[in-house]
């Protein structure tokens, strides 16, 4: 598991990558998330992005169970975090997984598929790392018109 954020203000658009260590951290939990990739990171970036330069975020996460435990949800009200709630059943319409799609589909291109771990890290790192602005600003851009086409579907497939 890869955590990673994108926002569409701001002089860089992505956040740091945070890879799951199971070995050190175990399964994922509430409270792993919180400890390992909250604390330590969302809230920063949070705290850098809104509390400093004023760029107005929401917080955006999917209907993982580790992200709607109670512990999660006091988290957030504990440190004012912005939440945008996400119904049991629905589109994902969370613009960073259409960057987890491009970057799964440049990985299957590559001429050699990364065989350990390690590999596998650095070519993400490396694929981050040389999204442009411009692409993450497109995809967040593209929002409205994926809302638009999902209620005109009525929840049903889209193109999206």
């Amino acid at each position: 598991m890869v955590w990673g954020a994108i926002s569409g203000i701001g002089e860089r658009l992505t956040s740091s990558l945070v890879f799951w260590d199971k070995k050190r951290w175990g399964r994922i939990t509430a409270k792993g998330y919180r400890d390992h990739i909250c604390l330590p990171h969302l809230l920063p970036l949070y705290r850098r992005e809104h509390l400093f330069w004023g760029n107005p975020l929401t917080i955006m996460e999917d209907n993982a169970s580790v992200h709607n435990a109670r512990l999660m949800q006091e988290f957030r009200e504990t440190h004012l975090l912005p939440h945008l709630p996400w119904p049991a059943i629905s589109p994902d319409l969370n613009p960073i997984e259409e960057i987890w799609r491009r970057m799964k589909e440049e990985i299957s291109s590559l001429p050699t598929r990364p065989s350990t771990r390690e590999a596998m890290e650095d070519a993400i790192w490396s694929i981050w790392a040389q999204l442009g602005n411009s692409e993450i600003q497109a995809i967040v851009d593209s929002m409205p018109h994926c809302i638009q086409a999902v209620l005109a579907a009525q929840g049903g497939h889209t193109h999206y």
